[in-house]
């Protein structure tokens, strides 16, 4: 008799929480180059980082938002929107939260910025200086504006604020973040493979 398999059950896939695990990874990983002194990539490194953060900050933003709103959630609106609606709808208004906000909201117009560049003019540079300009010097002069933020202070001040805009909107909401864990319940049964049938 020829067997098959029949897997039910459920499954909790938590989306928030691989990214957030994805950003912690990156944090960790630009931590150890910055104490290692290793520049190699590191523009690279925290640009990779920043992104994770951000796609953090979308996705507790979207968790929070469905628990409030359940399935009345504008999924369409732009992030700000949500955030906008979330501090309204839980009144959030303390200066703890309008400061976060306020780095998040930065991260969130770099996030666009990468995801949407703009061609620009050459630029015309007329620099004086005293001493032969420095590598870094003149990279300062050379590196996109997009570029110069990005290094592993901002990192860590981007990593800081998306805790803690979490942790302000999971204590505003009262959500219980236990019943969004990743976890699943699947049986698997066995049973007869039906017989093909023959036309």
């Amino acid at each position: 008799m020829e067997v098959e398999y029949h897997v039910k059950g459920k499954v909790e896939r938590a989306d928030h929480a691989w990214i957030s695990n994805g950003a912690f990874s990156m944090v960790q990983r630009v931590r150890a180059a910055e104490k290692a002194d290793d520049k190699q990539g590191i523009t690279y490194l925290c640009m990779s980082a920043l992104l994770l953060i951000a796609f953090s900050n979308e996705a507790h933003i979207n968790l929070v938002g469905a628990h409030v709103f359940s399935d009345a959630w504008p999924e369409s609106l732009r992030t700000t929107e949500k955030l906008a609606l979330l501090a309204f709808e839980l009144k959030l208004d303390g200066k703890e939260f309008m400061d976060t906000t306020s780095t998040t909201k930065e991260l969130m117009k770099f996030r666009n910025d990468l995801a949407h560049p703009k061609h620009r003019k050459p630029k015309s540079i007329d620099e004086t200086f005293k001493n032969k300009p420095t590598d870094t010097e003149l990279d300062k002069l050379t590196t996109p504006p997009l570029l110069q933020r990005i290094d592993c202070a901002e990192v860590e001040r981007q990593y800081s604020a998306m805790e803690s805009l979490f942790k302000l909107l999971c204590e505003a909401s009262e959500i219980d973040l236990a019943e969004y864990d990743p976890h699943s319940s699947l049986e698997i049964s066995q049973r007869a493979r039906p017989a093909p049938k023959h036309t």
